[in-house]
């Protein structure tokens, strides 16, 4: 996505699953980082300090500020997890059903 200029590429918002702190719902959405910068935004977090104003200026175009959920199924936590029907990033189990498959 390009806003005033500026290329955004998605990015995953990593963590732990297994720590019960970690809000598991928060890295079920659409996140982005500016170009070669390291720092990976999530557009659920704009009212955290420092948050980009091009990333702002690109969520109100898009979605009219509102933060984009990604849809069931989608990979989350840089593909060590998916999004579940609740919006919550699961681990990905890999001695799961889908083992035996």
């Amino acid at each position: 996505m390009e806003s005033n200029n500026v290329r955004w590429e998605e990015c995953f918002i990593k963590a732990d699953l297994k720590d019960k702190k970690v809000d598991k719902t928060s890295l079920c959405y659409v996140s982005c980082r500016e170009g070669n910068d390291s720092k990976c935004w999530s557009s659920l977090n704009q009212k955290d300090g420092g948050f980009p104003d091009t990333f702002k200026a690109m969520l109100k175009t898009v979605t009219n500020g509102d933060a984009i959920k990604v849809p069931p199924g989608a990979p989350c936590n840089n593909f060590a997890g998916y999004c579940d029907v609740f919006n919550n990033c699961r681990e990905v189990d890999a001695n799961g059903p889908l083992s035996r498959l």
